[in-house]
């Protein structure tokens, strides 16, 4: 993604927040600029029993499903934003906010009710759908992660430049600043989950990656939690919540591991999660129930990884890695009862990647 006037500080977050460079950094993974030109989206047929797959050129950084049949995924394509909806029988283009460069999260009430977070030419925005177009608002500089609870009721969070943590809430007229811990080494909040107006969980790392950093919003106030750190380091990416004793924070280690950390309504733990050969991470976390939930991320060789939860393991589960030598990231996930959505990019950003679980496998 096109971030050409963020500072030092900023773009980490903001590649914290895209998921794939946030490992580009940590595994050296190769970085390739959106310098695509911006096609039609084309349909192409369905080989996979997964639906019509769109065509385009870019990257995906976010994907937020409201039911099986409403799926919306955002991201970059070019010096363009990219907005994608799934009705349940295929993948159409939507055109999406004028003047942005690249959208960065997505939080998804309804069919006409969605919230995109990116950035134009100047600032962070934020963009309301109602089905028909666009209403940009700007919140403030520093917000690189979205999440919905209600219309009037959303939050985004992030950093400052120096390094001071951001969290702000939407209460259906504007934008307000409200008041989160920062670590005395400085931090950023690169994920966030609400699952109602008192339980809102946001994750990241304090500035030099040597830390976790999990904060949570009780109806009242922001508090910081203790989180485990693996020896060497290590930050978090993604985070999901299933009820008020069941959330999950995913990331990777200083070493190249991946990282998983389980709330259970009175302290989070690390808990033992698969690393294929080499060296991985995890960029995202969707979870369904207490017995299903997805983590997604990629090795440093390029290849995608699945993992799921079923209760009582983490176990990596097959996924197609196209790209050829090029590799492919994949950067979040979401999740329903009936189905499950992975999105990226292959590792030039030329083609955006969409994978759907059918409840037997990836494709």
């Amino acid at each position: 993604m096109r971030k050409p006037r963020l500072t030092r500080a900023r773009a980490l977050i903001f590649s914290l927040a895209a998921g794939s460079l946030a490992l580009v950094a940590a595994f050296g993974l190769p970085a390739v600029a959106d310098t695509h030109p911006v096609p039609t989206v084309t349909i192409g047929p369905d080989t996979t029993g997964a639906g019509p797959v769109p065509a385009a050129s870019g990257t995906l950084h976010a994907v937020d499903a409201v039911s099986a049949g409403d799926v919306w995924a955002v991201g970059t394509s070019g010096t363009q934003g990219l907005v994608l909806h799934w009705n349940g029988k295929t993948w159409h283009r939507v055109p999406g906010p004028a003047g942005l460069l690249g959208l960065a999260a997505v939080a998804a009430l309804s069919p006409d009710n969605v919230w995109v977070l990116g950035e134009n030419a100047s600032a962070e925005y934020v963009a309301h759908w109602n089905g028909k177009s666009w209403t940009e608002t700007v919140p403030s500089a520093g917000v690189t992660a979205l999440a919905a609870v209600s219309a009037t009721d959303i939050w985004a969070t992030g950093s400052t430049d120096a390094g001071s943590t951001v969290t702000l809430h939407w209460n259906g007229k504007s934008w307000k600043r409200v008041a989160s811990p920062t670590p005395p080494t400085g931090g950023s909040l690169v994920a966030v989950a609400a699952r109602s107006a008192t339980d809102v969980w946001a994750v990241g790392g304090n500035e030099a990656g040597s830390a976790t950093l999990i904060e949570h919003w009780n109806g009242l106030s922001w508090h910081r939690f203790t989180s485990p750190t693996p020896a060497g380091g290590g930050s978090l990416n993604g985070v999901a919540a299933v009820s008020a004793t069941d959330a999950w924070a995913v990331g990777f280690t200083a070493a190249g591991k991946t990282l998983i950390e389980h709330w259970d309504g009175m302290a989070w733990h690390q808990l033992p999660s698969p690393t294929p050969t080499g060296q991985a991470g995890l960029t995202g976390v969707a979870a369904v129930s207490a017995s299903s939930a997805w983590a997604v991320g990629q090795t440093r060789g390029g290849k995608t990884v699945i993992l799921h939860w079923n209760g009582k393991t983490w176990t990596q589960v097959a996924s197609p890695s196209p790209g050829g030598a090029a590799g492919a990231v994949l950067n979040a996930v979401t999740a329903t009862s009936k189905a499950a959505w992975a999105v990226g990019h292959d590792g030039n950003d030329s083609a955006a990647l969409i994978l759907r679980w059918n409840g037997t496998a990836w494709h």
